[in-house]
């Protein structure tokens, strides 16, 4: 399956460098992807019509955070139905507190094989 024609994976994360090298990574994978640098401009553009195939979420992040997102994303039935993958450094015992709105986590470092493997099993390909 030509998988660059396909919905993009929306990559929210405050490192500008690190979106540019996940995307570059998915991008030699096959996938397309898009990033957002905070939570704020991920809800722009999932408000403006962006629907991906699923979304890498990091957790902390300055304004609006991870769980921030996450509790707007649920609000809202049409976007509530994208796969996240919560992809972070927080201390085990924040993204605990969280659980109920973290259904995926990739720790940093990532693990590539785990991701790409998560990835695969949420896009179906």
């Amino acid at each position: 399956m030509d998988r660059s024609v396909t919905k993009p994976i929306l990559i929210v994360d405050d490192s500008p460098d690190l979106c540019e090298v996940m995307a570059a990574l998915f991008e030699l994978h096959g996938y397309r992807s898009v990033c957002a640098t905070d939570g704020a401009t991920a809800l722009e553009m999932l408000h403006g019509g962006l629907r991906p195939a699923l979304i890498l979420l990091d957790w902390m992040m300055p304004e609006v955070d991870g769980a921030a997102f996450r509790r707007a994303q649920l609000a809202d039935p049409e976007l509530a139905r994208i796969p996240v993958i919560v992809v972070s450094a927080a201390p085990i015992e924040i993204l605990h507190e969280s659980e109920p709105l973290i259904p995926s986590v990739v720790r940093k470092p990532v693990d590539l094989d785990l991701l790409f493997s998560l990835v695969a099993a949420h896009v179906g390909y």
